[in-house]
């Protein structure tokens, strides 16, 4: 009996090694638990330790701050009466911030129980310091801090999981540049990488926070990037007072930012020179020769007209700066001071100017050129441009203010003489160029809006009106179908 009892539990053992189910299988078969988000718990698995209870209501703290700011203790941040704002605001500063300290608190221990502390401790002086920093900021972007609240828990699950170079080389970013403090410290490459590539990514700002990093190596590599598009800057550094922000331009030996410390140090006028920093970066000219030609005030002018026709992107925003300058004190304040004279005296002072100068002088003058001055330099311009047809010189002067130029005809009733130096298809390309792709600019940006705006109000040709109009209507249908 016994041994027939052995044989049929061997023949069980064997059959089961044969089959995918073992016998009895589903008598004693138990539900696999669940898998549990660790990032997404929304209640706290175990108390919070005395030891980190300090870091929570420094956190809690900073809430109430922000919760205060608008003067009513509420668990809501009013913005400014924007109620889409508002919501956005609290939702990142009070509720995703809860979430976040949950989530530190309840990571995990990954064996030693000292650096699981310490770690916790870091993500909730991080949060901490976020929180501070936004209650110092007098005018809180709500977007921006959705934003780098979102990416204070993405680098918080990176530093826990070991994932930080692939986090950080998939978000560059101002938001990890304000965020990296508390995770990079000790990694020099990743965050040398973080601000390299910022720096490639948005140069402006990376160099407007210069004495962040001026004493770190990859400093050079912003500066040099910034000083292809904002030269000035790194012209103002160099010249600065401030040793930090100085010495540390100065050191870089990237041949552009040379240039520039050369023509800080060695130019007789070296914001005057600093226009000319492509012909000097290339060799074309001298210092010493840009020197000869900004001492002449009319050569000089006709010299930054040119370097505009050329379109010299090198020398960043400096020459426009320049030529707006010049057009207002040389000749714009001189035709307006002899309103009285004789156009012979009155105008004497653009005669020697080209069509290009003329239309320059007129749109960085806007703000103070007479009516009189306007069209007497108008005037002057259309007979010097012929046979060159309206839309051949705004090519010539790269569109540059176009926009204001035409507004400028319109307020001043010249735009039909303008216009009448085009052809139809020309002068209907032109004005819907005009009212179009207005919302390609800067966000911040609304000049040519304003500009459009205003031509349309003193358009007394209805039937152009009308066609600007419509045109208006076109692109704002059009702009509403791309969003959706």
């Amino acid at each position: 009996m016994y041994n027939r009892i052995v044989s049929f539990i061997i023949l069980i053992i064997v059959f089961s090694l044969f089959t995918s189910t073992p016998v009895f299988a589903d008598r004693h078969k138990k539900e696999e638990p669940k898998k549990v988000d660790i990032f997404n718990l929304d209640h706290y698995k175990e108390p919070i330790p005395r030891n980190r209870q300090t870091f929570h209501d420094k956190i809690d703290k900073e809430q109430r701050r922000a919760d205060v700011s608008d003067g009513v203790i509420d668990s809501q941040i009013v913005y400014d009466g924007d109620s889409i704002y508002t919501v956005v605001l609290t939702n990142a500063i009070i509720r995703d911030v809860d979430k976040m300290q949950i989530m530190i608190e309840n990571l995990p221990s990954k064996g030693d129980a000292f650096m699981d502390n310490q770690n916790k401790i870091r993500y909730l002086r991080a949060v901490e310091e976020m929180l501070r920093n936004y209650n110092y900021n007098t005018k809180p972007d709500p977007i921006y801090y959705k934003k780098l609240v979102n990416n204070m828990r993405g680098f918080i699950i990176a530093h826990y999981q070991g994932t930080l170079s692939d986090f950080v080389k998939s978000h560059v970013s101002t938001q990890s540049i304000e965020n990296c403090k508390s995770f990079l410290d000790s990694n020099p490459e990743l965050r040398s990488y973080l601000y390299v590539e910022m720096g490639k990514k948005d140069p402006r700002m990376m160099i407007k926070r210069l004495h962040e990093f001026y004493k770190e190596l990859f400093s050079c590599n912003i500066i040099a990037s910034a000083a292809r598009i904002m030269p000035g800057q790194i012209y103002n550094y160099a010249s600065s007072t401030d040793m930090a922000l100085r010495n540390s331009v100065r050191n870089c030996n990237d041949p552009l930012v040379q240039t520039i410390v050369q023509i800080t140090d060695m130019s007789k006028a070296p914001l005057k020179a600093m226009p000319f920093l492509s012909d000097i970066f290339y060799k074309r000219r001298t210092i010493a020769e840009v020197d000869l030609i900004a001492a002449n005030p009319d050569k000089y002018f006709k010299a930054l007209v040119q370097l505009k026709i050329n379109n010299d992107s090198l020398a960043g925003d400096t020459y426009s700066d320049e030529l707006s300058y010049r057009a207002l004190n040389k000749y714009v304040r001189e035709m307006d001071d002899l309103h009285e004279s004789p156009d012979k005296v009155r105008f004497k002072c653009i005669d020697s100017l080209s069509p290009e100068a003329l239309y320059f002088i007129m749109v960085y003058g806007q703000d103070e050129i007479y009516t009189s001055s306007f069209v007497g330099s108008f005037h002057r311009m259309l007979d010097k441009m012929k046979p060159m047809t309206g839309e051949q010189l705004l090519e010539k002067v790269h569109y540059d203010k176009f926009r204001t130029f035409i507004r400028m005809c319109s307020g001043f009733n010249t735009l039909s003489a303008f216009l009448g130096t085009m052809n139809e298809e020309r002068k209907t390309a032109l004005m819907k160029n005009f009212v179009g792709n207005l919302g390609n600019g800067k966000d911040d940006d609304l000049e040519d809006a304003v500009d459009v705006a205003d031509a349309y109000g003193s358009i007394r040709d209805t039937s152009l009106s009308d066609f600007l109009l419509q045109e208006v209507l076109n692109n704002y249908e059009l702009s509403a179908k791309e969003k959706k």
